[in-house]
């Protein structure tokens, strides 16, 4: 018997895997997804985050995401889309693109830029994925300078706490996840302080806390729970993205900071990514390697530490 654990929930990829013909014969059992662990699985419950950190934060209302929900038919779609596109802040981000984010988080899949001077080919693949998918979202594509994470952690009586912060790379497209930049979390605190502020950081960790507690005071869930952000400049100015993304599972940044604090040592620095290795590959000096599951002789999946 073999537990699924996902690293994004989309019903898709659960129906792929309980079907797919290489583990025909295996007992797979998929995992426990409430309606609460679902709702705040879906990008939408960061909306609600987010609507409450401009509320009590004072962060830009340009920030929303625009939601489409999928119309009667590709037409209605079609039209739904138009009209939200339209509406997607002008003068802020990218005067070119904005975003598109598929409705189920992933490290950075179903995130892809959109012309905002697009063609009607665009619009119909667009309309596709909304009908396929129930919804989508659209915002401005900003121009990101860093990319960050706060980690908290659900315990079994309801409480949220603060954990750990996580400072993370994506692909050269600037979506998917690359790797962590591992460094003692007062290096962390003191670089992500120098952007926006002691205390503006105080307030954002107590706010996200507060609404974390409050969102999922009827869930079971119990665990860890990442938020991503972002540094973005507009105008000349470094500001703060204050919840990107919810992450109700151990995040690679969970991981990347369990990782320094069993392997490295203040003021080491390092870099902590997964990799797939077909084969067994000699690996570079200063580089701690260690296999994700000792399910199987030959090891496909492992995770790197590598010291700056």
């Amino acid at each position: 018997m073999l537990q699924l654990q996902l690293w994004g929930i989309e019903p898709h990829i659960i129906h792929e895997l309980m079907t797919a013909p290489l583990l025909r014969g295996i007992d797979l059992v998929s995992p426990p997804i409430s309606t609460d662990y679902l709702r705040m699985a879906h990008r939408r419950s960061c909306e609600g985050l987010l609507r409450y950190l401009i509320k009590e934060g004072g962060y830009p209302e340009a920030l929303l995401p625009r939601w489409v929900e999928q119309g009667e038919d590709l037409s209605e779609t079609k039209r739904l889309l138009r009209e939200a596109l339209r509406g997607v802040a002008q003068g802020y981000g990218s005067p070119t693109e904005v975003m598109v984010k598929r409705p189920f988080s992933s490290s950075g899949r179903g995130v892809l830029p959109f012309p905002r001077c697009y063609s009607e080919k665009h619009l119909e693949v667009l309309a596709g994925s909304c009908l396929r998918l129930g919804a989508v979202s659209i915002e401005p594509l900003w121009q990101v300078i860093e990319n960050w994470a706060l980690e908290y952690v659900r315990d079994g009586e309801g409480r949220v706490s603060f954990v750990a912060f996580s400072l993370f790379e994506t692909i050269a497209s600037g979506r998917a996840y690359a790797g962590n930049i591992l460094q003692s979390q007062e290096t962390l605190r003191a670089r992500l302080i120098q952007h926006i502020g002691s205390e503006a950081l105080t307030q954002l960790i107590a706010l996200q806390e507060t609404y974390l507690s409050e969102a999922l005071v009827a869930s079971q869930y119990e665990g860890y729970i990442g938020i991503d952000l972002f540094l973005y400049e507009e105008e000349g100015q470094i500001k703060l993205h204050p919840a990107v993304e919810i992450n109700l599972r151990t995040t690679m940044g969970l991981l990347a900071h369990l990782a320094y604090e069993r392997y490295l040592t203040p003021p080491e620095e390092g870099r902590f990514l997964i990799e797939y290795l077909p084969t067994a590959q000699p690996q570079p000096p200063m580089s701690l390697t260690f296999p994700l599951t000792e399910a199987s002789p030959t090891t496909l999946f492992q995770a790197r530490i590598t010291k700056a």
